[in-house]
């Protein structure tokens, strides 16, 4: 029973140490800083191809530029999922993240379209 018990206080205080510890996911002010190489090293392996890498980075930056010019026009709740979204499970993403906010925002433009035609 006393290991029983050793195992219950373990899980307690692992859950409260988790709970004080951990930092609720904010909105961002401005596009995140990732380092897109691993990323793009990956591609390589899976496309063995001198400019495979280099496309891989060029598309990533180009990525970056438009959500530098329109990081401010996406709803915060937005920015911060798919921040969390394209950083998880792997390298993170710049194309990943534009991705993400282009396709949260043509779902929000469709079920607009949608409760409008409902309401004609």
């Amino acid at each position: 029973m006393t290991s029983r018990a050793s195992v219950f206080h373990c899980v307690l205080w692992c859950g409260v140490v988790l709970l004080a510890t951990a930092q609720p996911v904010a909105a961002q002010d401005s596009v995140p800083n990732y380092n897109v190489k691993p990323e793009c090293q990956f591609t390589q392996s899976i496309i063995p191809s001198p400019e495979s890498e280099k496309q891989c980075l060029r598309e990533e930056q180009a990525a970056r530029v438009k959500l530098e010019q329109n990081w401010s026009s996406y709803p915060s709740g937005d920015r911060a999922e798919c921040v969390g979204e394209s950083s998880t499970g792997g390298s993170p993403s710049y194309v990943d993240l534009l991705t993400c906010l282009e396709m949260t925002a043509d779902a929000r433009a469709l079920q607009r379209k949608a409760r409008a035609a409902k309401g004609q």
